[in-house]
């Protein structure tokens, strides 16, 4: 479809739904939506759940999310003990579901005492904060996931963006514009953005029309292929996700230009962030030995990553994709080089992770989700635990 084509469609969906929420009320629409209840439409809890927090940016309100916040602010810990042989740190790889996490399962399966204390959106800096709070528990083990997708990103934003931790900013980097929030990365590229996103925010009847019609307006070519995909992987449409299907089970979508953000070392913001959690990942291992723990970085590959192989040559064909895994791959060899230097035990999760998509397990989902299933994190917990076992920490 053809850049002036879209902008109309574009201009016109928006008087015409606009239109629409002028005409009928809201009242009622959120009348019967509060009739829904509320864990059929909230999982995981949404940000009311979070409060700031000087160092750690925010963190989980106690009780909130109608419990499922811990008293210590962390997620889907069911009972507190005063003691844990492993701690877990990470993002929302890690935080996981109500359903499912890697620490939980793991726990499941070695029958040790795991508290999960990975948040969405944490990086190397919240990490190194959390310690304090995980030695209280006396661990002799513990585990900092760190996800490549987005951890150099969110390292940078942490690290210019509060100034609790301005000692680890690079002179002269001050004034690059700091990342303010993750949604950069997810960030579309239509008409009137700002303005439909203001409605899809204050309006039920929006919010609900454009999320339905979304897919009818995609198969008519009416808006870019986000959310049912392409197998065209020669596109540039940032907005377009990929569609992988070589193994029809193992079928997923890769929104491509939103990751590539994330990992995109030409942005000298990515590029700082890198450096930063190299950094971090050796005083987080200092700080753990120097109190008779022992710290385990996990090395945990986006889904793009661990499909690499599987695609070939069509990720070749996409600049979007292309970045991503050389990008990715330089930040991964980083970590792991430093690892090595510093002594650090790091765990790389990619060729656990490609093994079992060889031997067709299903890891994720058929959407651009880039979290696992349940079971994909049953998975990854497995690839923890023969790691861990290896190291006789089990």
């Amino acid at each position: 479809m053809s850049t002036s084509r879209k902008v109309y469609t574009d201009i016109l969906f928006f008087c015409v739904i606009a239109l629409v929420v002028v005409i009928f009320s809201e009242g009622p629409i959120r009348w019967l939506w509060s009739l829904v209840p509320v864990s059929a439409y909230i999982s995981p809890p949404g940000d009311n759940v979070l409060v700031a927090h000087p160092y750690l940016k925010y963190i989980g309100l106690p009780g909130g999310g109608h419990g499922e916040v811990d008293q210590n602010g962390y997620f889907y810990n069911k009972h507190i003990r005063d003691t844990y042989e492993f701690i877990a740190l990470g993002d929302s790889l890690t935080e996981g579901s109500a359903v499912m996490s890697w620490p939980r399962s793991l726990g499941m399966h070695t029958g040790k005492n795991i508290y999960n204390m990975g948040v969405r959106g944490y990086a190397a800096p919240q990490y190194l904060y959390q310690m304090d709070k995980a030695l209280t528990f006396h661990p002799k083990t513990i585990m900092v996931a760190m996800n490549l997708s987005r951890a150099a990103f969110n390292t940078f934003d942490v690290v210019y963006s509060l100034d609790a931790w301005k000692d680890y900013r690079t002179p002269g980097l001050e004034s690059i514009e700091g990342v303010t929030s993750a949604n950069v990365l997810k960030k579309t590229h239509f008409y009137l953005k700002d303005q439909r996103d203001f409605l899809r925010k204050h309006s039920a009847i929006y919010a609900f029309l454009g999320n339905k019609t979304r897919i009818v307006r995609e198969r008519l070519g009416l808006a870019s292929p986000l959310t049912i995909g392409t197998t065209d992987w020669s596109t540039t449409d940032p907005d377009a996700s990929l569609r992988y299907e070589k193994v029809p089970s193992q079928s997923t979508l890769f929104w491509a230009s939103s990751v590539s953000r994330g990992v995109n070392l030409g942005d000298k913001n990515v590029a700082e962030g890198n450096r930063l959690m190299q950094v971090f990942a050796s005083e987080l291992a200092k700080k753990a030995s120097a109190n008779g723990v022992v710290a385990v970085i996990i090395v945990v590959p986006s889904k793009e990553l661990v499909y690499a192989k599987k695609v070939g040559d069509d990720g070749a064909k996409n600049i979007f994709y292309r970045k991503i895994i050389a990008d990715e791959e330089k930040m991964r060899q980083d970590l792991l080089a430093q690892c090595t230097k510093e002594h650090i035990l790091c765990y790389d999760m990619l060729p656990y992770l490609e093994q079992k998509l060889d031997k067709g397990e299903v890891m994720y989902r058929n959407t651009s989700d880039l979290h696992p299933t349940p079971h994909g994190y049953e998975v990854y917990a497995a690839g923890v635990e023969e790691y861990l076992r290896s190291k006789n920490l089990l």
